[in-house]
């Protein structure tokens, strides 16, 4: 799953969508389906793609994340308050990526007829929240439902769902881009036919 967005620099933005959270088939119990919230984190800590006014940004060397945590504070860098979040001093717009990978983090899902038919009906509900610097509480600023069925019935090796927002309520934030993508179909063709016999 990708999300990629262009945001004023100067907020501190995050985003929340819904992903299915299966359990375990056995004899004994039947297997239990639900959801579960995932958060994006803080979008000033997505990867950074372009900042307004300046060239693309090249990509990072990677940084051992304990050497990092050991480096002091850059010149200059404003310090927070007590229990605030650092104020944002550098307010151009930028665009910036946050990557999922439900595979490689374990989350993939292994479709079942109950499975599929739960998916049949699920909408991935992705919500864009604002975050107070000073009390770091959360408020809803818009809420959107992707409909993620189509995937039921793919027959590609691979396949992608896309969904464009360029008008949101969150004036802090130009546009959002979704994909959602499947490196294999979900069901076998016999399992298509049962669900979607037409």
């Amino acid at each position: 799953m990708t999300l990629d967005a262009k945001h004023e620099g100067g907020h501190y933005l995050k985003i929340k969508f819904d992903w299915l959270n299966v359990g375990p088939v056995t004899e004994d119990t039947p297997q239990v389906i639900n959801k579960q919230e995932i958060d994006s984190g803080f979008m000033k800590e997505w990867t950074v793609l372009k900042i307004e006014g300046e060239e693309k940004v090249q990509e990072e060397v990677e940084v051992d994340p304990k050497a990092k945590a050991k480096a002091p504070p850059a010149k200059g860098a404003p310090k927070a308050a007590t229990g605030a979040l650092e104020e944002i001093t550098d307010n151009r717009p930028r665009d910036v990526q946050f990557t999922k990978d439900f595979g490689e983090e374990g989350l993939s899902i292994k479709v079942t007829e109950k499975v599929a038919k739960y998916f049949e009906t699920f909408l991935m509900r992705v919500a864009v929240f604002e975050i107070n610097r000073e009390t770091q509480a959360e408020s809803l600023k818009e809420r959107y439902e992707l409909d993620l069925s189509p995937f039921l019935f793919t027959k590609k090796g691979s396949d992608k769902l896309e969904w464009k927002f360029d008008k949101l309520q969150t004036m802090q934030l130009h546009y959002l881009n979704i994909t959602v993508s499947v490196d294999q179909p979900m069901l076998s063709e016999f399992m298509r036919k049962k669900l979607n016999p037409l």
